[in-house]
């Protein structure tokens, strides 16, 4: 049997330790982030559970790159109205390293000439 997703509160840690590190908030002002984030969370597993499953449920299907833009703009915007322009920068810097790495683009080959 894989392995369940993470939690919401054990999501929650992660954001809070990852971006703690490079973004100094009061804890009013993380009150607000934390409550963006949850909601965030919210949506992209109600978007999970909306995607058609694959052959083999788990993992989750991924989340359509359309619908996760969306919602990632969404959630930024809403931190952004928290936070004051130097902390928004540190934010997207601390959330551009808490992205897994993309794998490598691999180019096609062309087709053989006969």
């Amino acid at each position: 049997m894989p392995p369940k997703p993470p939690t919401i509160a054990e999501r929650m840690a992660h954001v809070k330790q990852s971006l703690g590190k490079d973004v100094q908030l009061s804890e009013s002002d993380w009150k607000k982030v934390e409550s963006v984030y949850q909601q965030f969370f919210k949506k992209i597993d109600a978007a999970i559970q909306q995607a058609p499953p694959k052959e083999m449920p788990p993992p989750p299907p991924p989340v359509k790159k359309e619908v996760m833009d969306k919602l990632v703009q969404e959630r930024d915007a809403a931190v952004q109205k928290v936070l004051s322009a130097t902390q928004f920068q540190q934010y997207a810097a601390a959330v551009k390293k808490m992205q897994p790495p993309r794998p490598p683009k691999v180019p096609k080959e062309p087709p053989p000439h006969e």
